[in-house]
């Protein structure tokens, strides 16, 4: 089990990482963090994921 001390700096440690990957979504989509939707987020992930996707045809092709 968790001490309270223990889940205070997991949860703290989660912030720190949810803030900073909605820090880099706003600055994918050029808007300030507090303006930041769901819908930006999305986006960038289906972006991040296609790029994903097409470097590893690029890779069994031989492209790169």
């Amino acid at each position: 089990d968790l001490t309270a001390t223990e889940l205070k700096d997991l949860i703290s440690g989660v912030q720190e990482t949810v803030g900073e990957d909605i820090e880099a979504v706003a600055n994918l989509v050029g808007k300030p963090v507090s303006e930041v939707t769901q819908t930006d987020i999305d986006l960038v992930s289906e972006l991040i994921a296609e790029a994903e996707i097409l470097a590893e045809i690029e890779r069994r092709l031989g492209i790169r």
